[in-house]
């Protein structure tokens, strides 16, 4: 009696044997062989029952009829191990297989992950990056499973489309997709202000904000997915401009589209408003002051300024003359003179302003400076 390979148990009438032994026996006498399946062999490897030579079961009766040679053989099968690292599953589970089987093996990565490569050892295991792969189990089998991160995704885009914006230091219009690897950090920077990307005079694009809040520079730090949106205002440009001898409020700047802003024109010392003469589709051109503009367009407005003009009210009593007489508009700032002249029968007592006349003769008086109405009677 004997096993296939050599060196493993079968027992004889109930003693148990681990190499060949031979028996003598009557003819026709009765026996029991029997095998214990399976049997470990080296780490990893193991032995199991097959068949009996005589085709008897596993344990059986064997009766001589004349010598023989009885032989218990095992077929031989190997354990495939199959470990996955972080980050994902493995198929089929860690078992036994049967020599030279061939094996599909699988990685299964979990939801934020991706297959990288099989690490594996023993005789016809593979270390590749295919998933699935095969191995031919022609010894013990390890094979580990490794997984990485998947890469993030990101997309940046801005509101409107025609504004731009610097992703990693790079200036891009509109919108931009593109991976970089899990946990890594990106930088995202507003332009603001910015002029209108088709170049439309007068008209910039200033930032409001980012879809995840916080300030025009950020550098976040991405584990997932994520789309980050920018958003512009549009402005208008408000050039309000004074005329010679007055001022204007506000300064001219950018406004944001939209917005209703006052303008108002004020005259220097002696000067007053007079009009505002506008230029573009929503300009003012008139008389109120101060009046509110519609920043729908670009505004271009100027007022005009005009000298002030006082009221002389020039008189006399009896017996003489003024000129000119009556209601004399002077401008602001500026000389009038006024000539008395008595009758023949009457002169003016005193010398006069001008320090110059005489008794009977004409006076002049000059008034210089004008800053505020008069009355003046001789």
């Amino acid at each position: 009696i004997r096993s296939n390979p050599p060196g493993l148990q079968f027992t004889v009438d109930g003693t148990t044997y681990s190499s060949t032994t031979s028996f003598s026996w009557v003819t026709g006498s009765n026996h029991t062989l029997t095998t214990t399946s399976p049997q470990n062999g080296a780490t990893g490897t193991r032995y199991v029952w097959a068949s009996w030579s005589d085709s008897g079961a596993q344990t059986h009766t064997y009766s001589p009829a004349k010598n023989d040679t009885v032989t218990v053989n095992f077929g031989t099968q190997y354990f495939l191990t199959m470990n996955a690292n972080p980050g994902g599953a493995v198929a089929p589970a860690s078992a036994w297989q049967d020599s030279g089987h061939v094996v599909t093996i699988t990685a299964i990565p979990g939801q934020l992950y991706t297959f990288t490569q099989w690490n594996g050892t023993g005789n016809g295991s593979t270390n590749s990056f295919n998933n699935p792969d095969v191995v031919t189990v022609n010894g013990p089998i390890t094979e580990t499973a490794n997984f990485a991160r998947k890469p993030v995704q990101v997309t940046v885009r801005s509101i409107p489309a025609s504004t731009k914006f610097v992703v990693n230091g790079n200036t891009v219009q509109g919108i931009t997709t593109f991976t970089i690897a899990y946990g890594q950090t990106i930088t995202i920077n507003a332009i603001s202000p910015q002029p209108d990307s088709v170049l439309t005079p007068n008209v910039q694009f200033i930032w409001k904000s980012w879809s995840e809040g916080g300030p025009t520079y950020q550098q976040p730090t991405l584990f997932s997915d994520t789309t980050f949106t920018i958003t512009y205002g549009k402005q208008y440009n408000l050039a309000v401009v004074a005329g010679a001898n007055g001022s204007v409020q506000p300064a001219s700047g950018y406004q944001d589209s939209g917005a209703v802003v006052q303008i108002s024109g004020q005259g220097a010392t002696g000067y007053h408003f007079l009009k505002w003469k506008g230029t573009g589709t929503v300009s003012y051109t008139g008389t109120t002051n101060p009046v509110n503009v519609t920043m729908n367009s670009p505004i271009f407005d100027t007022a005009s300024f005009g000298l002030d003009t006082l009221t002389i009210v020039a008189s006399t009593g009896a017996n003489g003359t003024i000129n000119p007489s009556g209601n004399v508009l002077v401008p602001y700032g500026s000389s009038q003179g006024f000539t008395m002249t008595p009758s023949p029968l009457y002169h003016i007592s005193d010398l006069g302003v001008d320090g110059t006349s005489v008794p009977g003769t004409p006076s002049t008086y000059t008034f210089t400076n004008v800053t505020a109405n008069h009355t003046i009677q001789a």
